[in-house]
């Protein structure tokens, strides 16, 4: 978990899903079992028929290990709104990049 926290990837097929980090902090708290994850992340996309769009996303959140539990994942804003999609859509790509290392290490 610590590994996908450090080294994301952002490079998905859809191109609305491409970001690219431009800062990435993470503190590891083993003996609370929390990971705090602190990304700044940046895209432009051109799409058929639209203007060139630039974005620009902070992201803070927290992944808590808890004894016999599943790992959750906690977001806070950083000076934006966030729609609830875009959270669910984060916490997915980071616990489907944990499992893809975690079955890479298992081969």
């Amino acid at each position: 978990m610590v590994a996908a926290a450090k080294a994301p990837e952002y490079n998905a097929i859809d191109p609305k899903k491409r970001w690219i980090v431009l800062a990435n902090t993470v503190e590891v708290r083993s003996e609370t079992g929390i990971i705090l994850i602190r990304r700044k992340l940046a895209r432009s996309i051109k799409l058929p028929r639209q203007v060139e769009q630039t974005d620009e996303r902070d992201w803070f959140f927290t992944i808590q290990l808890l004894p016999g539990q599943l790992p959750k994942a906690t977001f806070d804003t950083v000076g934006q709104t966030l729609v609830p999609a875009r959270v669910q859509d984060e916490a997915q790509r980071y616990f489907e990049q944990v499992d893809e290392l975690v079955q890479n290490e298992a081969e």
